[in-house]
């Protein structure tokens, strides 16, 4: 078997492994290989070399989740991709082990990731996580009053507001630290990701994708029960994939569900490798689509 260099890229330098990633992914990274000529979020790179050519890659995109009133250092990985020529000889296996000690060098807790391809990740010892279904409302009122937009579509009074609410909203173990610009896990990213859909009124926010509502958040100390129930039947969707925060818990108290169809994972699901031991075996984590990466 042939050797090949494989090392941590500088930030300076990731620009180079974008034609590989446009190459394996063309529906997302072509196009930003081909209009920006940089990446478009924080990603700490590794990638394996055939001389001068990049030939393989695997990505770490950091973040910071809330976990029993603690903050942890997750490390994401992603972006993990080898040309098709090269492939079969365990490039992308050796790239992950390299970001597993460089996790651990740098004192993360889990090292997560959205897949639908476990044969690589297995042998490297990620397990496949079990998130809960998306749910099916099956009774309840059917009312739906309020319209949705696209992020790109409210006004920075409405994003400002919605910001608020979801930091004073309940924290959960898996809720996300958000920035509010420059990375994946952040608000720019959030509002301008066309395939989400917002309700914003000023005691209120939600977020739907695939007829699923994947974050919802009250003004609690000026919106009561029943009014929070009101405004959750005016969202009009029918499926809902959230976390059991007491406020949902008390929203959905009487209300009958059924395991829906819909699948907001799009065919993909969470593995994880802990770098703290059996930390997702202790702590029931909560993986939100918005921040799905």
């Amino acid at each position: 078997m042939a050797e090949y260099r494989m090392r941590l890229l500088e930030h300076s330098e990731q620009k180079i492994i974008l034609p590989l990633l446009g190459i394996c992914f063309p529906d997302y990274w072509e196009q930003i290989a081909v209009k920006t000529g940089r990446m478009p979020f924080e990603e700490i790179s590794f990638a394996a070399f055939d001389g001068t050519e990049p030939i393989a890659h695997c990505g770490i995109i950091p973040y910071e989740i809330k976990c029993n009133d603690r903050i942890c250092k997750m490390a994401g990985i992603a972006s993990v991709a080898t040309l098709p020529e090269y492939r079969n000889q365990g490039l992308a296996a050796k790239l992950c082990k390299m970001a597993v000690k460089w996790a651990k060098s740098n004192c993360f807790t889990s090292l997560p990731l959205y897949t639908g391809h476990f044969r690589v990740y297995e042998s490297n010892h990620w397990e496949i996580f079990d998130t809960p279904p998306v749910r099916q409302i099956v009774s309840g009122k059917k009312t739906a009053a309020l319209s949705w937009c696209k992020g790109s579509d409210l006004s920075d009074t409405e994003k400002n507001n919605i910001i608020r609410l979801y930091e004073a909203s309940d924290d959960f173990n898996g809720k996300v630290i958000r920035q509010k610009s420059g990375t994946l896990h952040s608000w720019e990213r959030i509002f301008n990701e066309p395939d989400f859909r917002f309700a914003a009124v000023p005691r209120m926010y939600a977020v739907k994708i695939d007829d699923c509502i994947i974050e919802l958040n009250f003004n609690i100390p000026n919106t009561s029960a029943a009014d929070r129930k009101r405004l959750f039947y005016q969202l009009g969707a029918r499926n809902i994939f959230l976390p059991e925060t007491p406020v949902h818990q008390e929203l959905f108290d009487g209300v009958d569900f059924e395991n829906s169809s819909v699948d907001v994972m799009h065919g993909e699901k969470v593995m994880t490798l802990d770098i703290v031991p059996n930390f997702h075996k202790q702590h029931r984590i909560f993986f939100p689509i918005v921040d799905k990466f």
